[in-house]
């Protein structure tokens, strides 16, 4: 660091003395009104000049105090991220409003999908096709679907819908407490159900 920093100030001093022995070698000035206008006018831009064509791109690259157009380009890779080609894709192609349905439509497809035993469709309902969708679930469609999951004793799932509709901002009903509890005494692994009953 004290080596670049001399290395700086010797720079300087180089170009004030390459300035000071330019200005000694100018014509004379033929307006006597302003002289010093135009000597400082040319200094500076002697100066300006100089400095550019002294500072190398290494320099400018790794000195701190140097920034701007002198440090050199960084070429953009080729290479396309895969979070940045979701991102153009969700914002380029919106949904269609007859793409999206009802919550009454969603909550028909969810109970349907329960009413034959389904869990896995019903929960990809939820959490899949409203995503693609882009409907905001409300927590009718959360009640539903975690009462289906405890029905059949998926209280893992039951409380990660029930985390998410936390997240979500929902409001969580007695319907729901009542629904994870039957997940808690219908799942097979008791000590794991008797667990998550008791933080409740």
């Amino acid at each position: 660091m004290a080596c670049l920093i001399a290395r700086t100030v010797r720079r300087h001093l180089l170009l004030r003395a390459k300035i000071s022995r330019d200005l000694t070698s100018l014509p004379p000035v033929p307006n006597r009104l302003f002289p010093t206008v135009r000597l400082i006018h040319t200094s500076f831009a002697a100066f300006n000049r100089t400095y550019r064509d002294d500072v190398s791109l290494l320099e400018a690259k790794q000195d701190p105090d140097t920034f701007g157009t002198l440090s050199p380009s960084v070429p953009e890779s080729d290479h396309v991220d895969e979070g940045d080609l979701r991102e153009e894709n969700f914002l380029q192609n919106l949904p269609a409003r007859s793409q999206k349905l009802s919550t009454k439509q969603y909550a028909d497809l969810i109970k349907g999908h329960l009413k034959n035993r389904r869990v896995k469709e019903a929960i990809d309902v939820l959490e899949v096709r409203m995503k693609e969708d882009r409907v905001k679930p409300v927590n009718y469609l959360f009640n539903l679907v975690i009462g289906g999951c405890a029905r059949v004793g998926y209280s893992k799932k039951a409380f990660q819908l029930y985390n998410k509709m936390k997240q979500h901002g929902l409001k969580v009903t007695g319907g729901t407490y009542t629904s994870l509890f039957n997940a808690c005494a219908n799942t097979p692994f008791v000590g794991d159900g008797l667990e998550k009953a008791n933080r409740l």
